[in-house]
This record gives structure tokens, C-alpha cells and sequence, in this order.
């Protein structure tokens, strides 16, 4: 199961300036998923999460139920594809709705999401909603994938909407109540007016933030996006290779807040620390010291689980890469 504490730490750093306050949370209660088949939860609220009475078939959508349903939740389901096909009467879409505290923990791997049918979001986090979740969300289709107007968590998560040419929604949707942190964690899509759009408050660290053939983020006059060690970019796809296009705007909107240590293929960003890279050529390996923005302290792993940090180029020493994976020295 994947440890929590590093991105916990994350929060708590950042929690003065960016997150809602913090209060002791209650004993959670924990719902264990036993099937990939959407259905909707028997009887809400009842404490035993199952689609068919009797049956202990747990599905993911009927654990987010009776995860809303009390204080704390933690949801526990197998790294396998979840195909959500079941309409939620609530509100009539097939979106995974957050309203109450909920820990989404992948026994292994990642969690993957699909809708049946184009036409909304994935998980809708509501204004007093709490999802810490580690998902893999790659599609297809041009809507947004995550809509937040709470608190949205993401630890080594793949969030990604590819389309030849953009989209018209982004694919995170950061509401002006909204706040989302991403740890180790890649956000890419192609959208107008850009992958992500965030009206409220949106924290990177040792993250992507990847638009294609538009910018990677457009931060309205309402919001605030603040980045760590982290790689802001614009790209193009040529056949199954994608390749950064500097002269395309990697941000737009409101300029970016740095904490040091990030890359963006030109100025678009409006970088201002020492640290930060802001040039087509620069590499990004190495170049985060141990102890900086918890490299090596609670950022000890990439999003593909290699460890960090790890001496990349070479020159005997051991340092964090700028971005969600660290390169590793040769065996």
C-alpha cells in the first residue's frame, strides 16, 4: 500500500500560505472495493458498502458513497481500470462525486478511471470535499478529467487528455474555492486556453505541468499557482513522440509563484528565482541539492517508484531532478 506521510508532510509545509486549516480528523472508517462492475451502493450511508444486499460486491462508486457518508473514509481498491458507466441520481452524470473526507489508497499500481461516454468530469470534488488519491487518468476524449471546488490531493498520479489539437475544456479544473496539491504527479492536455485552469489555488512539487499545443496552465486574475522543482511546458506530437515547442506560451493568465528549481522552455512563466530554469537547452537532472524542497527528506521516490535522490549525471553526487521523474545513473 502506498505510504501517505510524504505528501501529508507536503501539505502541512505549505499549509500557512495555500491549504485550509487543519483540524485533528476523526478515526476514519475504510471501505475495501471487490469489484471493477459500476453500481451504484445498495443503501447509502449504511456503513456497508455493496451494490447487490447480501452480495459484499463493493463497488468503487458504491465506496465513494458510503465514504461521503461519514467524517473520514478511506477507500482501498485494487491499481485496475474502473469503467464508470452508472449514473449517480444525485446529479445524473457518471462522475464520482466527493463531498465528505475521502483517502483514496491503491492497493497497487494506479487507479485508473474511464468514462462510458464523453460529456463531464471524472471526480467532481465539491466545495467541502477532501480527496487525497493516487489515480492514473489518461483519455481521449476533450472534457475535464478533475473538477475541484474543494481539496484535491494527487500523489504519483498521471492525469492526461490527448487530442489532436484543443480541446475545448482543460483537463483540471481548479474552481475559484478550490485547492489541489500535486506531488510527483503529471497534468498534461491539450485545451484552450490551457491544460489547466485554475481559478483558485493549485501547488506543485517535483511535478509536470504539460499542455499540447497550448499552455500548460492559465491562472485566472482569482487564483494563485505556485510551483517547486517542478517542469512547466508546452509540446507538440509528432507519430508517438512528443517534443517540446518553446514558442508556444507555456503559461498564460496570472504569472506563476516559484519556490526555485523549475523549467519552462522560455519566459512565458515570468520565473523570478535564481534557481529556476528558463531556456529551450537546460537540463533539469540533478540540480535540486539534498534537503532543498525535501529532496531526500520527505521526497524520497519519483513517479515511477525510482528512488531520489540519484546521481543522473554522473559526477558522484546525488542530487533531485526538476520534475515528476528522477533520472537514474546507469547500472
Amino acid at each position: 500500500m502506498v505510504k501517505r506521510t510524504p505528501i501529508v508532510l507536503l501539505a502541512g509545509a505549505m499549509a500557512v500560505a495555500v491549504l485550509v486549516a487543519c483540524e485533528p480528523l476523526p478515526p476514519p472508517a475504510t471501505f475495501t472495493v471487490t469489484t471493477t462492475v459500476d453500481g451504484l451502493d445498495a443503501n447509502p450511508g449504511d456503513g456497508i458498502c455493496e451494490v447487490t444486499p447480501g452480495a459484499g460486491d463493493c463497488s468503487l462508486r458504491a465506496a465513494f458513497a458510503e465514504a461521503n457518508a461519514v467524517p473520514r473514509g478511506v477507500i482501498v481498491a485494487p491499481g485496475k481500470t474502473f469503467d464508470l458507466t452508472v449514473s449517480d441520481p444525485t446529479d445524473g452524470d457518471v462522475d464520482l462525486d466527493v463531498v465528505g473526507h475521502i483517502d483514496l489508497s491503491p492497493a497497487s499500481g494506479s487507479i485508473h478511471l474511464r468514462r462510458a461516454t464523453p460529456g463531464g468530469a471524472l471526480v467532481d470534488v465539491a466545495e467541502d470535499g477532501w480527496l487525497l488519491a493516487k489515480l492514473a487518468l489518461p483519455s481521449t476524449d476533450a472534457d475535464t478529467l478533475l473538477r475541484v471546488a474543494g481539496t484535491l490531493l494527487l500523489d504519483d498520479s498521471l492525469i492526461s487528455v490527448l487530442l489532436l489539437g484543443a480541446g475545448p475544456n482543460p483537463v483540471l479544473h481548479v474552481l475559484p474555492t478550490g485547492t489541489v496539491v500535486l506531488l510527483n504527479s503529471v497534468v498534461a492536455g491539450s485545451a484552450t486556453p490551457a491544460a489547466i485552469v485554475n481559478e483558485g489555488v493549485l501547488v506543485a512539487r517535483y511535478s509536470e505541468l504539460i499542455g499540447f499545443y497550448a499552455p500548460a496552465v492559465h491562472t485566472a486574475t482569482t487564483g494563485r499557482t505556485l510551483v517547486g522543482a517542478s517542469r512547466v511546458s508546452s509540446r507538440d506530437v509528432y507519430l508517438v513522440h512528443d517534443f517540446e515547442v518553446p514558442a508556444v506560451p507555456a503559461c498564460s493568465g496570472q504569472f506563476l509563484e516559484s519556490d526555485g528549481y523549475n523549467r519552462v522552455p522560455n519566459d512565458s512563466c515570468a520565473l523570478a528565482e535564481p534557481t529556476d530554469l528558463q531556456s529551450a537547452s537546460s537540463t533539469w537532472v540533478d540540480q535540486i541539492p539534498p534537503g532543498t524542497l525535501g529532496c531526500g527528506d520527505f521526497v524520497v521516490r519519483d513517479l515511477n517508484g525510482q528512488p531520489r535522490p540519484a546521481d543522473g549525471d554522473g559526477d558522484g553526487i546525488s542530487a533531485c531532478d526538476i520534475g515528476a521523474k528522477e533520472w537514474q545513473p546507469n547500472p
